[in-house]
């Protein structure tokens, strides 16, 4: 009785422990999440994830400053939400930040993630985007995510489409699968990636947000910063009266910044 009683007492101080580490560990996982690192010189990115349930998400975001200046920044969604996603999304977004410092090959690193997923039931949508102030030029790998905003200096909005499909353990994906595209992109305009939280996401009536109305408010901007592309979209989102236990929704902007933080080099294309 003594050791049975002693143990119970050991399990009960650890099942108290425990409870005072919750809360860290989930501001920890948010934070891991949610987190950007320094970009390169000559871009500036905001980003934010709002997670469905409490502060865990299974969308994941990131910049990565890569070799000899270029910025990588990056969106992804894993399948479903809560705990079992967001953790899942903490290792995706591991392996794929290293992937990008080791290897800027954007295919490759698409790649890293798939093999991550190996023994998974489970998928994720990725878009990552290399932006280089120096060449004025955007490259973009899509991994059958939600198409991109591309908001140029004039105010109009074209989207960024898929590159290859979305990242499944059940796929085969041979060196080649993702494909890459490069557009130009300078001063004044503007980069933003979206989880379907947001383009998809709904009011109580049913009615959707849209992609549409993403695009009004980006070609309306007054500022058109990575900042306030994030400010303003999420404040559309809750006029619009989205209901936000339906999905995580996230958003990450980037834009060159000042033309006195641009890098010396090349000339833009």
């Amino acid at each position: 009785m003594r050791e049975r009683l002693a143990v119970s007492q050991r399990e009960s101080r650890r099942n108290e422990e425990a409870l005072v580490q919750v809360g860290p560990v989930v501001k920890g996982l948010h934070e891991i999440l949610a987190s950007c690192e320094e970009p390169g010189p000559g871009i500036a990115v905001a980003g934010d994830v709002r997670a469905a349930e409490g502060l865990i998400a299974g969308d994941y975001l990131g910049a990565v400053a890569l070799p000899d200046g270029p910025t990588a920044v990056f969106l992804g969604d894993v399948c479903g939400h809560g705990v079992a996603a967001g953790l899942l999304a903490v290792r995706l977004k591991s392996v794929l930040t290293v992937g990008l410092r080791l290897d800027a090959d954007l295919d490759a690193s698409v790649r890293a993630v798939h093999h991550a997923l190996a023994d998974e039931d489970c998928f994720t949508t990725l878009a990552v985007a290399v932006l280089d102030p120096e060449r004025s030029t955007l490259t973009w790998v899509n991994a059958g995510h939600g198409e991109p905003f591309l908001r140029r200096v004039d105010g109009t909005v074209r989207r960024l489409g898929t590159t290859g499909p979305l990242v499944h353990p059940f796929l085969e994906a041979p060196p080649g699968t993702w494909g890459t595209h490069t557009v130009r992109f300078g001063p004044g305009d503007l980069l933003v990636l979206s989880t379907d939280g947001l383009t998809e996401g709904r009011r109580h009536d049913g009615e959707e947000f849209g992609e549409q109305r993403v695009c009004d408010v980006l070609a309306h901007l007054d500022d058109p910063t990575p900042a306030e592309a994030v400010a303003a979209l999420h404040a559309a989102a809750e006029r619009f009266d989205v209901d936000p236990g339906r999905d995580d929704i996230s958003l990450l902007a980037a834009a060159p910044s000042s033309s006195d933080d641009r890098p010396p080099g090349r000339s833009a294309v």
